[in-house]
Order: structure tokens, then C-alpha cells, then sequence
């Protein structure tokens, strides 16, 4: 489990979402959209699902899956907090949040790949058999 390259990925990912929500986690939200919605709980979800993700290393179709749905909400977050970027300020809360989903976008993406990738070879060798 530890010893293939997309737990290194999930793991990474799971931090960095989890530094994310730590980070989101009291801040007020500006947006006219904060009505019964705080973008801290998706970062929550993210890590949730990847910690979910990282367990299911026999079923690589369904990790695939997960990847990819959390790649998606990971999207919807940068472009939230994205929206509410300031450019005339320094580097500030909102761009430290938005570069970590990048990353964690990037992990995930790389995670997903790897996963397929075994999933291929698992398939060629079933194959050959």
C-alpha cells in the first residue's frame, strides 16, 4: 500500500487539504454566496475522500473515481476562492489556499494517473494468463 507512488500522492494531498481546511476554518467568507455555504467544508470533504481513497487500493477502478471527484470539488474551490482574490494587497490568505489547491490538484491528477496505469498492467497481465 505505502510502497506504491499514488499513496505518496494521497498522502500529500490529504495534508495539504487538511493545512487547507485548518487554514479556511474561521475565516469569514466574502462572498455574497456564504448563505449556508463555507468553503472550509470542502476542503474537509476533500480530505475525507481521500483518506477514503488511499484505503482502496484493491479496488482501483473506485480509487480512480474518488481522484477524479475530488480533482473536481478541488476545481470548484480554487475558482471560489479565486474569484475573491485581491491583487492590490500582498500575498494573503486567499492566495496561499488557492496555490495549495492547485498542488493538491496537480497530486491528485498525478495519484489518478498512477492508479490507471496499474490498472492497465493488472488487465495486460490478466491477459496473458
Amino acid at each position: 500500500m505505502i510502497q506504491r507512488i499514488q499513496s505518496v500522492y494521497l498522502i500529500f494531498t490529504l495534508l495539504l487539504c487538511g493545512l487547507s481546511f485548518y487554514f479556511t476554518l474561521g475565516k469569514p467568507y466574502p462572498m455574497i454566496i456564504n448563505v449556508g455555504f463555507n468553503p472550509s467544508y470542502c476542503f474537509l470533504a476533500v480530505a475525507i475522500i481521500t483518506f477514503m481513497t488511499f484505503f482502496l487500493f484493491k479496488k482501483r477502478i473506485l480509487q480512480a473515481k474518488l481522484c477524479f471527484l475530488n480533482i473536481l470539488l478541488l476545481i470548484l474551490m480554487f475558482f471560489v476562492y479565486i474569484t475573491s482574490l485581491n491583487f492590490s494587497k500582498s500575498f494573503g490568505f486567499n492566495e496561499l489556499v488557492s496555490i495549495l489547491s492547485i498542488i493538491s490538484i496537480v497530486l491528485l491528477w498525478l495519484a489518478r494517473r498512477a492508479i490507471l496505469k496499474d490498472e492497465a498492467l493488472v488487465r495486460s497481465v490478466d491477459r496473458i494468463r
